[in-house]
């Protein structure tokens, strides 16, 4: 019987995160040991995101809503 092997634990392969905006009011910051990320906007508020292009999507969402 083979058991499987998580190679991740191992190695680990560090997300970075991503902040936007000439203030920096929007940044992205990894989870550990997960795809998912936290958005973090408005002096406080935070979504988590499933991964990295819902992440990307959800900030570009917020800066539209921002120009308005």
């Amino acid at each position: 019987m083979k058991y499987p092997t998580n190679s991740d634990i191992l190695s680990p392969k560090p997300q970075l995160g991503w902040v936007v905006g000439k203030e920096w009011e929007i940044a992205a910051v990894p989870v550990a040991n997960s795809k998912k990320y936290v958005v973090v906007y408005d002096s406080g508020k935070m979504k988590t995101c499933r991964d990295k292009q819902s992440a990307k999507n959800f900030i570009l969402k917020l800066q539209k809503r921002k120009r308005k």
